[in-house]
């Protein structure tokens, strides 16, 4: 009757035990929790659990109840390994054969369970406190086992599970970034609005605390910081550094620390690159080096990976890409402001000619010919001189009236200048370099003198036929 009361008990706690360990525990709540959970219902007074080390060398101790005990780590040799690969079962005797000499000296167990997952021990919880006196009782120790060891075959793949999902999450969001990246760099048609994206999406992709986006100037050959982020003390970095064109690198991702003389090869100093607080650095293009990108320590916990600077080097040749369309959209714009300022300024000298040609005496084409200028030159003052003599001219009308019928004559080198159909600019004193008798009533800094030539009297007088001379005038329409 007693043997099948205990019998009974037995059968109601390995049913409790079934309903604890089929639950989703945490391993280390394993460890904690159902270790405690065997000791009582076996019955214990005195137990310890040793669990694996992350470098799977070696057993270290856990937890114990009962006396205080001091127990050095069971290093995981040969010996020991067989407790999963050739015995697999709970022990309650022989267990020198698989235990140091020193654990069994000072605790003296007279009970095993290993913890087994996939023929390798993970764990063991030993007792010297072993009451079992019947093949039943080892029968439910062995119960247990089986229990606890798919209870932490459970929560070791639902902790592998979280942790793929979650490096599937990442790469999922990296992916959507790097997409995202691609599609607003290679849309901007201007060089600092590439660079800006850039180092916006880098900082977002790496949590980078001082990031910088450092590109190459075509007029001194050396690799200047265009772009500087500081998340910490939100400072500004300016610099440059010479690149070392005959050096071919040999990488794109560098690291300051592994890799500085490398570095220290390709650009000669490292000066730059500890004012950035650099932590990597990655080229744009290895062939030639066009510039580079600089990270700093990641905030919080992110911490750079292989794949991170996979992306990030892919980000790379996208930039590369986008920054030629872009400086080529800039050569385009230039050209198409150049076309439209001729096709403007063909348009305006139509209209002057249409303006001028319409006069129908001296006065009328004096006054048409100073409101032309003034409108399509910016010349606000005018006067009108012809020639009298082989270098002498008259003002027969000007917006100064003290400047009527005043006689003036062209040196030999402006002479020889207008009849070449050129126009004198007049300044920074070189006013008396092309004539005589005007240049005190002319300022030198704002005057102008233009040959006025009519193919039908140009016969005649072998050279242009008078002077448009402008008296005051917005030196941009100079330029």
């Amino acid at each position: 009757m007693d043997r099948e009361i205990e019998h009974g008990l037995r059968c109601e706690k390995l049913l409790e035990a079934i309903d604890f360990f089929s639950q989703i525990l945490h391993p280390e709540q394993l460890a904690e929790y159902g270790y405690l959970y065997i000791h009582e219902v076996l019955g214990f007074n005195a137990s310890c659990i040793f669990m694996r080390d992350e470098n799977q060398t070696l057993l270290n101790l856990k937890g114990s109840k009962g006396p205080e005990m001091v127990v050095e780590p069971i290093s995981l040799t040969d010996q020991v390994k067989r407790l999963a690969t050739k015995v697999g079962v709970v022990l309650t005797t022989d267990l020198e054969a698989y235990l140091p000499e020193s654990l069994m000296t000072t605790y003296q167990p007279n009970f095993l369970m290993p913890l087994i997952i996939a023929d390798e021990l993970i764990g063991m919880i030993i007792s010297n406190d072993w009451k079992g006196q019947s093949p039943e009782d080892l029968m439910f120790a062995e119960a247990l086992k089986k229990l606890v060891n798919n209870a932490f075959y459970t929560g070791i793949q639902m902790q592998k599970n979280q942790e793929y999902k979650k490096q599937m999450d990442r790469k999922l969001y990296d992916q959507m970034l790097l997409h995202q990246l691609i599609d607003v760099a290679i849309s901007e048609r201007e060089v600092d609005q590439v660079i800006k994206t850039c180092v916006d999406g880098l900082r977002e992709l790496t949590a980078s605390a001082k990031t910088s986006f450092c590109l190459v100037d075509a007029h001194s050959g050396k690799i200047g910081v265009k772009h500087y982020t500081d998340l910490v003390t939100f400072k500004n970095v300016y610099g440059e550094v010479a690149w070392r064109s005959h050096v071919e690198p040999k990488r794109m991702t560098f690291s300051v620390v592994e890799h500085r003389e490398e570095l220290e090869a390709l650009f000669g100093s490292m000066e730059l690159f500890e004012r950035l607080e650099t932590q990597y650095v990655v080229l744009l293009k290895m062939k030639p080096v066009i510039g580079f990108v600089t990270l700093g320590a990641p905030l919080g916990t992110q911490v750079y990976t292989k794949s991170t600077f996979d992306l990030i080097e892919s980000i790379m040749n996208t930039v590369c890409i986008a920054i030629e369309n872009a400086n080529h959209i800039g050569v385009l714009k230039n050209q198409q402001n150049l076309l439209n300022s001729t096709v403007e300024a063909m348009t305006q000298l139509g209209d002057s000619i249409k303006t001028v040609n319409s006069a129908t005496d001296l006065p009328e084409l004096s006054d048409l010919l100073f409101q032309s200028v003034n409108l399509y030159a910016g010349i606000d003052e005018s006067a009108l001189a012809v020639r009298i003599d082989s270098k002498v001219y008259k003002v027969l009308q000007s917006t100064d009236a003290e400047l009527i019928d005043t006689t003036f004559k062209l040196t030999d080198l402006g002479s020889n200048m207008i009849e070449r159909g050129l126009v004198l600019d007049l300044n920074m004193g070189s006013l008396p370099c092309y004539m005589e008798g005007l240049d005190s009533k002319l300022d030198q800094n704002q005057s102008m003198i233009a040959p006025i030539d009519v193919v039908a009297l140009n016969e005649n007088m072998g050279g242009p036929v008078g002077l448009l001379i402008g008296l005051n005038m917005n030196r941009k329409f100079l330029n």
